[in-house]
């Protein structure tokens, strides 16, 4: 009967023991685009497993460490060049927005110069006849010129 006290605390030991030392294993992996990752899952089905010494962990480390700010830089990288892609796009737009507004100005100017044309024409057209000019003769009279 006392057996099963010292079997019990040895059993409940080793499982207490499994449970706060189980998770603390590090899986090193390649996954299909050659990057090195350091987790403690385990690595999806087909990636490379491999296994790094206690010594050579540090590097491990800062080889996931190197990959991840590369990462980050990758990213911020990307939102510069979003935020100038959008900048340049809002310049663009202005652009054509004022180009339009100066050739619609430009239409309105020739349309006036068209119709002051028009006008300038129908009044020519409609104009009364001139009064005759008198042009003097070398009699001393003065001789109609029509």
């Amino acid at each position: 009967m006392t057996k099963h006290p010292i079997f019990l605390a040895a059993a409940l030991s080793a499982f207490f023991f499994g449970v706060c030392y189980g998770g603390d294993e590090l899986f090193t992996w390649k996954d299909e685009q050659g990057g090195l990752h350091i987790t403690d899952v385990r690595p999806p089905v087909g990636a490379e497993i491999i296994n790094i010494s206690p010594n050579n962990l540090k590097a491990a480390e800062e080889v996931q460490r190197q990959r991840l700010l590369r990462q980050e830089k990758i990213r911020e990288e990307k939102i510069r060049q979003d935020r100038e892609r959008e900048i340049i796009n809002n310049k663009v737009a202005e652009a054509i927005e004022k180009k339009a507004a100066i050739r619609k100005a430009n239409e309105e100017i020739e349309k006036e110069k068209a119709k002051k044309r028009r006008e300038k024409r129908r009044r020519r057209r409609h104009k009364a006849p001139s009064p005759p000019t008198t042009v003097p003769t070398d009699s001393g009279g003065i001789e109609n010129s029509r």
